[in-house]
């Protein structure tokens, strides 16, 4: 199955003036890039995963330029604009993932991503 009928399957809505998809439900959003550039298990893998309530997360391969604005426009869009952004970059061959915390300037490996020796 494609990655585009899996995120429908799952009540997934695209945002085509954002190039995203979206889920009110699950409170996350993937960029059509990162769909694009990802294979199904990676998909699967970042849907199994659950946000914080209070949190939406984003997955892009390259996050845009002002991305704490553009993510914020894109919640009052969808009408959570009570929600915390979380940029997920994931990438396009890598594989690994980092959060960033748009209000805090680090990033922190997220869990179960690495096993270090």
């Amino acid at each position: 199955m494609s990655n585009e009928r899996i995120l429908r399957a799952c009540r997934f809505f695209a945002l085509p003036n954002r190039e995203l998809w979206v889920s009110t439900d699950l409170r996350e959003a993937f960029s059509y890039e990162a769909v694009d550039g990802h294979d199904t298990p990676w998909l699967n893998q970042h849907l199994a995963d659950r946000p914080p309530r209070k949190e939406f997360w984003f997955y892009f391969n390259n996050a845009p330029e002002k991305a704490d604005e553009v993510c914020r426009e894109v919640l009052a869009e969808i009408g959570l604009p009570e929600l915390e952004p979380q940029v997920r970059l994931a990438g396009a061959t890598s594989g690994a993932v980092f959060q960033r915390d748009l209000g805090k300037p680090f990033l922190r490996a997220l869990r179960n991503h690495f096993t270090w020796s």
